[in-house]
C-alpha cells in the first residue's frame, strides 16, 4: 500500500515541478520498497558500534536534514 502511494506522489511532484527525484529520505518505521522507477528510497540504520564518529554525524545529518 506505502508503495504505491509513493509512486502516486512521486509522479506528481514530478508533474507539479518538472523534475523527477533521484533519492527519498524515509524513516526507520518505513519497511517496504527500496526503489520506484529510479527513485531510490533511503531508510537509516541504527549506528553501530564499529561506525567511527564521522559516520555517525553524516548519516545523523543526512537523514536529519530532510525537506519536507
Amino acid at each position: 500500500m506505502m508503495g504505491i502511494l509513493l509512486k502516486k506522489t512521486l509522479e506528481q511532484n514530478q508533474r507539479m515541478t518538472g523534475k523527477q527525484v533521484d533519492k527519498l529520505a524515509g524513516d526507520r518505521g518505513y519497511r517496504g520498497i527500496k526503489q520506484i522507477g529510479k527513485t531510490k528510497i533511503l531508510i537509516p540504520d541504527t549506528p553501530k558500534a564499529k561506525d567511527s564518529y564521522y559516520q555517525r554525524e553524516r548519516n545523523t545529518n543526512y537523514f536529519v536534514n530532510e525537506q519536507v
